[in-house]
């Protein structure tokens, strides 16, 4: 039952994740006239370019392989974004 949980939490992480990206690429869209909403976006935006040029760790990638490997699942090890292009990697 444990494995279950972890499995659950992990996929509750990837969805925030998704989220979060989402909201990083879209979330322009939803600041008009919200000035500390757009300042929010602009930090965030900021900090997902900073994580993607300098291969720095994200925590939520952190976190979600954690549970991953604690709930039984072979956790992906790699980056997922190479540097040419924004194309997926599978190194």
């Amino acid at each position: 039952m444990a494995q279950g949980w972890y499995r659950a939490m992990a996929a509750s992480v990837l969805s925030l994740h998704a989220a979060y990206i989402a909201w990083v690429i879209f979330g322009a869209f939803f600041t008009r006239g919200r000035s500390r909403l757009a300042a929010l976006h602009v930090v965030t935006l900021l900090y997902g370019v900073i994580i993607e040029i300098f291969g720095f760790w994200c925590p939520l990638m952190a976190f979600e392989t954690w549970l991953e490997v604690r709930g039984g699942v072979s956790a992906y090890r790699g980056r997922l974004m190479s540097s040419s292009g924004g194309q997926p990697s599978m190194r």
